[in-house]
């Protein structure tokens, strides 16, 4: 298996707009967690990173289903086809999945969400699989809070996981800043993408 030796923490920079989507989540997660129109209408971001990945998540948020229950809130899973608790990395997953159904048009029948897995006989879970016409694990999208960084602590969990799923892409994400590669394991290397990998 492909073992990475990435020290990706030292290029990240936060600028304005960037700034602006720590905000939209400190607004979320504040003591009166209310998703009202103001928060989710206040501005358009971009994600930017280093291997010139450009993201517009916030572009889907109209398309999340969001209620209250027993003064909680849920968001709904089109993939799972339930209401699932609102943290700040389900409403990440919940942006990233759109994105892949909307913009990457993936087909909503090969994707998984929360997929359940094995490491060293421990149960993990996996935030989306994408599988390809094979039905063989295809792509591995891990998804993070904005506040943590993705850091090479964050890599090795996914490529730990992947020591389970053998995927051909890897992508790991907080939002602010997103990582999209091709694994070769022939050569034992990999590569960086300019995007999630286009459909099969």
């Amino acid at each position: 298996m492909i073992i990475f030796a990435l020290k990706i923490s030292a290029f990240l920079r936060y600028d304005n707009e960037e700034h602006k989507f720590m905000l939209f989540f400190d607004k979320l997660w504040t003591k009166h967690r209310t998703f009202a129109q103001k928060y989710l209408i206040s501005f358009t971001f971009t994600i930017k990173i280093i291997m010139l990945l450009s993201l517009d998540y916030l572009q889907f948020q109209s398309a999340l289903r969001i209620k209250m229950t027993a003064g909680k809130q849920q968001v709904y899973d089109p993939v799972r086809k339930k209401y699932v608790a609102l943290t700040p990395e389900e409403l990440l997953r919940q942006l990233t999945l759109q994105y892949l159904l909307q913009y990457k048009e993936y087909p909503i029948n090969r994707i998984r969400s929360e997929i359940g897995i094995q490491i060293n006989g421990m149960p993990r879970r996996c935030d989306i699989v994408v599988f390809d016409q094979a039905i063989k694990p295809w792509l591995l999208v891990e998804c993070k809070s904005p506040k943590i960084i993705l850091n090479q602590g964050v890599m090795e969990q996914a490529t730990r996981y992947n020591l389970t799923l053998a995927v051909p892409y890897m992508a790991i994400t907080n939002g602010l800043h997103t990582y999209s590669c091709a694994l070769d394991y022939a050569a034992n290397s990999f590569r960086f993408l300019e995007d999630f990998p286009d459909k099969e």
